[in-house]
């Protein structure tokens, strides 16, 4: 993912509250180039997205080596009243120092084989 690009990943939910409160993420992540990654949890619902909590993390490649570099952290986040058939999407977006369209930070889908942890999020 370069600079000015986003990534998410989809659940489509049964329906039902999701509460206010705490929620967790695992944001590890391959870093190539410098760069500010927004994870967002998104409600996605009749046609719109409702941001229910967000994380801004700054990424520094490492300076030697490849591996995932760690990242966790917890936010407060809104509740939401679902429906069956809304998603819940997880989204990185990536700004900052690099260069548009420079490959900068892949989510870490190899987990422990990077190194770390494969991106979660945890709910209230």
């Amino acid at each position: 993912m370069g600079v000015g690009d986003s990534l998410e990943a989809r659940y489509p939910l049964p329906g039902g509250a999701i509460p206010a409160g705490t929620w967790h993420l695992v944001g590890d992540g391959i870093v190539f180039a410098s760069a500010d990654i927004t994870y967002q949890v998104i409600w996605r619902h009749d046609g719109s997205d409702s941001v229910l909590v967000e994380w801004t993390h700054h990424f520094d490649p490492p300076g030697s080596g490849f591996g995932a570099i760690p990242f966790e952290a917890d936010g407060a986040g809104i509740a939401a009243d679902t429906r069956a058939g809304d998603l819940l999407v997880l989204r990185f977006s990536a700004s900052g120092a690099g260069t548009p369209g420079r490959m900068a930070f892949i989510p870490n889908g190899d987990g422990a084989g990077a190194g770390g942890r494969i991106p979660s999020i945890k709910l209230p």
